[in-house]
């Protein structure tokens, strides 16, 4: 079943055309990946997914309802939760103190039952976020975003910056993750690897048109796709 449809996504930034007809389709429990090189309009369909740009044409359905002209804040309560490149921590504060912050309009939750999300992500509760390493912070982003129990989680550019064994550690803790709580992700990541290796299906993105979609050993060997992005072909 369809929890996200997106369908003719068009956005426009005076003469520049970002997203041009783009449709894209998230079902329940699937990991979806967004590739592309820069510029092609990932993070610009993440900001159009979550309300944060105007759509010049194009319409979304989440969760069966039609929220093309919600705002962010009613499509974050609605369930689309997302983190952000630069998301930004309070560097006095704990994971624990985060996750805090992020249920204090949830009066019915506690942040212990939360806690078990850093125990997967491999984030120590109670050090203070400026002593951890970026990995370790970009994991605590996503279970700041996890803790509002999101219906899907928009994860975008959480590599970024990682080390090569950094990112395998990440990817593995994030598959475990997702395969415990049952989660809806869509990914947008620079890191092929990262993206194949987790995604169901995966959407790849070049000026702001979707070149090519499939299942990740399909899109592996799309010629468009290597043309683009890969720039080879990979084994």
């Amino acid at each position: 079943m369809n929890l996200l449809a997106a369908r003719g996504l068009t956005v426009r930034f005076g003469g520049l055309t970002a997203l041009d007809g783009v449709d894209l389709t998230v079902r329940h429990g699937e990991v979806v990946g967004v590739m592309g090189p820069n510029g092609a309009g990932k993070s610009t369909l993440f900001e159009a997914l979550s309300g944060r740009v105007r759509l010049a044409s194009g319409s979304i359905l989440f969760d069966g309802h039609d929220i093309t002209r919600w705002p962010p804040h009613r499509r974050a309560r609605a369930g689309m939760g997302r983190t952000f490149q630069e998301g930004r921590l309070l560097e006095q504060l704990t994971a624990r103190n985060h996750l805090d912050v992020s249920l204090a309009w949830r009066p019915d939750r506690r942040v212990d039952e939360y806690l078990d999300l850093l125990e997967v992500l491999d984030v120590p509760p109670d050090v203070p976020v400026s002593d951890l390493p970026l990995a370790a912070r970009r994991a605590v982003n996503i279970a700041r975003a996890l803790a509002l129990d999101p219906l899907i989680l928009l994860l975008d550019e959480p590599a970024a910056g990682l080390s090569e064994q950094e990112t395998v550690e990440f990817a593995r803790a994030l598959w475990v993750l997702k395969q415990a709580a049952d989660l809806t992700l869509v990914l947008v990541e620079h890191d092929v690897d990262l993206v194949l290796g987790l995604a169901d299906f995966v959407y790849v993105l070049d000026a702001g048109r979707v070149i090519a979609e499939g299942a990740p050993d399909d899109v592996r060997s799309d010629a468009a796709v290597i043309d683009a992005y890969l720039g080879v072909a990979r084994a």
